[in-house]
């Protein structure tokens, strides 16, 4: 039987999944805990004034869920690091306080 924190950590992140799933994006859950917990990406159209064609491309966003709120420093190297070379145009971290979802964008 697996330990309680860690079925407490698996739970929530089942929940951000599902809560980004219902605003349309597609999630990719990272195996063995790697970091970012989850790879989400959405399509997005966008039509430029004087041009007749419409463009599409993909919003990539990285999502960390902590239960206690914080990224250790190597998890903030790494943030930072993926967000200066362009992998993911952001980086969210999803925590909990009493029961209810909240979530912080990661600005290094």
């Amino acid at each position: 039987m697996p330990n309680k924190s860690y079925q407490i950590g698996y739970r929530f992140q089942l929940r951000v999944k599902k809560r980004l799933q219902k605003e349309g994006w597609f999630v990719l859950t990272q195996p063995k805990s790697a970091f970012p917990d989850m790879i989400c990406w959405k399509p997005v159209t966008m039509k430029i004034l004087g041009d007749h064609n419409t463009y599409k491309y993909y919003k990539v966003i990285g999502v960390e869920c902590k239960v206690n709120k914080y990224l250790s420093r190597a998890e903030k190297a790494e943030a930072t690091r993926l967000l200066k070379e362009n992998y993911v145009s952001r980086m969210y971290v999803y925590h909990r306080k009493n029961r209810t979802m909240l979530f912080y964008e990661f600005k290094p």
